[in-house]
């Protein structure tokens, strides 16, 4: 994920804070529209396969480092 962030001021908040970029599933429904999906939804639904792809797709791209 590109930094589109203050990572200073994410990183000193006072409250915890998560960043997850969703950006690769958002590529794979695309794909999927591409190839004539025009109900993501239902596609989705038809088989639990589709639901583990986008979860393998790690949308987690940042969280507070601890102070140490």
């Amino acid at each position: 994920m590109q930094e589109t962030f203050d990572s200073g001021v994410f990183n000193l908040a006072p409250i915890a804070m998560w960043i997850e970029d969703f950006s690769e599933v958002k590529a794979l429904f695309d794909i999927w529209r591409s190839e004539g999906i025009t109900d993501i939804r239902a596609f989705l639904r038809d088989d639990v396969l589709r639901i583990a792809e986008c979860s393998r797709r790690d949308p987690g791209a940042g969280c507070q480092q601890e102070d140490a």
